[in-house]
């Protein structure tokens, strides 16, 4: 891909502490973001997009990844830019990967 001004992060989960009667600790983070690849942001405009559960949903973002990276429907993604400003949030409601190609699609 020729223009990726920008970096996809996922937010991993954070694996839940329990005191010794088994009861769940409240976590300190809402777990860490890890780098996936560079990308591209652009705005969804008026797209509807119906889920596996067949929810319809209007994404507010569509981003391009460089490369293969495994995108998963229903985690949280952010798009970071050079200056590490965040500047889109959400959960993928829709992943592309292309066979041939080198890059994939996201909705958030």
């Amino acid at each position: 891909m020729n223009y990726a001004p920008h970096i996809l992060q996922h937010q991993r989960a954070v694996e839940l502490e329990r005191d010794s009667n088994g009861r769940v600790l409240a976590p300190a983070t809402a777990g860490c973001w890890q780098h996936v690849c560079r990308c591209r942001r652009d705005h969804a405009g008026d797209k509807d997009i119906t889920t596996a559960d067949g929810r319809v949903a209007r994404p507010s973002w569509k981003v391009v990844c460089e490369g293969h990276p495994r995108l998963i429907t229903g985690h949280k993604y952010r798009v970071l830019d050079d200056g590490g400003n965040v500047i889109a949030e959400g959960y993928a409601l829709d992943t592309k990967n292309l066979n041939y190609l080198e890059y994939a699609e996201v909705y958030l």
